[in-house]
């Protein structure tokens, strides 16, 4: 933990010096803020030429089967989600700030739902099929339908 400094600040305005780091990861924070643009402009700029920058955000609606659209909209005013995206508008919004998509996942398929509902009813069995359910999602991570969540790594270009 000693090497570990907690900042506490706006996504859009970082304190931090520019090119100053290797990686930056931006898991569940975009879909949160007005300006996501700026956030993302704000990452790129700390971001060392040739770093990267992991962004994983709730995929947009169409994409996912219709029987969970209803319970993701809920789920979005619950946690405050102003947005959702698609592969194709968060790779053409970092090529705009100098990232290039090196790699394009979609998790969060059905198989998540029945891993979460199973995780309260296998007590003796949970953390295996935790981990079975894990590994059938991450083997769809290239397939765009029925999934709820989009990650893109993105490279900064020199």
């Amino acid at each position: 933990m000693d090497r570990t400094l907690w900042i506490c600040c706006s996504a859009e305005r970082l304190p931090l010096a520019t090119e100053a780091f290797t990686s930056v990861l931006a898991i569940a924070v975009i879909e949160h803020i007005p300006d996501n643009m700026a956030a993302l402009r704000e990452a790129a700029r700390v971001l060392q030429p040739d770093g990267h920058l992991w962004v994983t955000v709730p995929h947009a609606l169409p994409s996912i089967s219709p029987v969970f659209r209803l319970p993701n909209r809920l789920h979005d005013r619950r946690l405050g989600h102003l947005r959702r995206y698609d592969a194709e508008t968060l790779v053409e919004a970092g090529d705009r700030l100098g990232l290039t998509a090196v790699d394009v996942q979609f998790t969060g398929h059905p198989i998540k739902v029945l891993q979460l509902a199973a995780a309260r009813l296998l007590l003796p069995l949970r953390d295996r099929f935790w981990w079975w359910c894990e590994a059938r999602d991450l083997r769809r991570a290239h397939v765009r339908r029925g999934s709820m969540q989009l990650s893109v790594l993105f490279r900064r270009r020199p």
